[in-house]
């Protein structure tokens, strides 16, 4: 998008030309040349000694012979670098501080207050602070797991054995097994002998025995 800021009147205040180099510097995410500069905005900062001055003098702008680089105040380029940045930090920080940057910011803020590792608090101002959640507790690393799952637990006899062998009294006295002998009572067997009286089937070899 060009922009001819030596002709427009609205466009001539200094502010205005710091903003609008500002934003190309993050647009672009590079070093950018007076030249490349001049070609976007039409603003020549060789001839502009003032502005050259002021933008020379912004904690956000790097200068480097005859390029200027946007220096964000967070240099966030990932998620993992956000989550690092506000757990060293000493309280809050202002979430427009972190969202000014060449890099968007808002979907790493978004996944972390997902993982409920940061939330955002409204000031009085009804600016927004980002602070670190430092209540939640960090688990055991995968290695450390698996150390874990490797040890075999003794079981109860043998860790008492082992116990004793080295001279530790286990505080738990092993009750000894009581055996009753539980004598069955012998039960007679009777048996039935059925006597055939009806004499009209004896010959017909049947054993009613």
């Amino acid at each position: 998008m060009y922009h001819n800021y030596n002709r427009e009147p609205s466009y001539r205040h200094l502010n205005s030309y710091i903003h609008a180099i500002l934003t190309l510097l993050k647009q672009h995410d590079r070093p950018l040349s007076f030249s490349e500069i001049k070609q976007s905005l039409n603003i020549d900062l060789t001839q502009n000694r003032q502005l050259f001055d002021i933008l020379h003098k912004n904690p956000k702008i790097t200068f480097t012979n005859d390029t200027l680089l946007f220096q964000p105040l967070y240099n966030i380029r990932s998620a993992e670098d956000l989550e690092k940045i506000m757990r060293e930090a000493e309280g809050g920080l202002l979430l427009n501080d972190l969202l000014d940057s060449p890099v968007d910011v808002q979907p790493f803020i978004a996944e972390l207050q997902k993982e409920n590792k940061i939330f955002v608090l409204k000031d009085t101002d009804n600016s927004q602070i980002v602070f670190f959640n430092d209540t939640i507790q960090n688990t055991a690393a995968p290695q450390i797991k698996s150390l874990f799952h490797t040890i075999s637990v003794p079981n109860y006899q043998d860790l008492i054995k082992e116990l004793n062998t080295a001279g530790i009294k286990s505080g738990i006295q092993e009750e000894k097994k009581r055996y009753v002998v539980v004598q069955k009572s012998k039960v007679k067997k009777y048996k039935r002998k059925i006597k055939i009286t009806n004499t009209h089937i004896k010959d017909l070899n049947l054993d009613l025995s």
